[in-house]
């Protein structure tokens, strides 16, 4: 045996212990992923559903101030919510479920014409799938952008 044999031992040691960290590391992501997704699929309907609710409620506050019944418009669908507001500003926001994400495309009139820009809410997966903050405030942000 020379020492180039233990170095090549040494090495191979080396390289079957980061192997099977590597092995572990991705084990570790895709148990993640599964109980992200699981969570994901068990709790999303009642976050969209908060969403929703919460947009009309916060839209019927707005519409009965200005005493116009449709001053703010809300339309709610399983995977999409329709947001508009007079004169002609609009928030699509749509639930890629896929991607566990929430698309929005605004529609914002202005002096310059039509804006329509595609941000997405981001939706967090830890204990359990919130948008980061309170329901209250997402809706806020959103309708301060559509009535501005």
């Amino acid at each position: 045996m020379s020492e180039h044999d233990d170095w090549l031992r040494n090495k191979a040691r080396e390289t079957n212990r980061q192997q099977a960290e590597a092995r572990e590391t991705q084990q570790t992501r895709e148990e993640n992923a599964r109980r992200s997704r699981q969570l994901f699929d068990s709790q999303i309907a009642d976050l969209w559903g908060a969403l929703g609710r919460e947009l009309r409620r916060q839209a019927a506050v707005y519409n009965e101030e200005i005493g116009d019944a449709n001053g703010l418009y809300v339309e709610i669908h399983p995977d999409m919510l329709d947001i508009r507001a007079n004169p002609g500003n609009q928030v699509v926001l749509r639930l890629n479920r896929e991607q566990m994400r929430v698309e929005a495309t605004w529609s914002i009139y202005g002096s310059a014409g039509k804006d329509a820009s595609r941000p997405s809410l981001p939706i967090i997966v830890t204990d359990d799938v919130s948008f980061g903050r309170p329901v209250e405030d997402v809706v806020g942000s959103i309708l301060r952008k559509v009535l501005d």
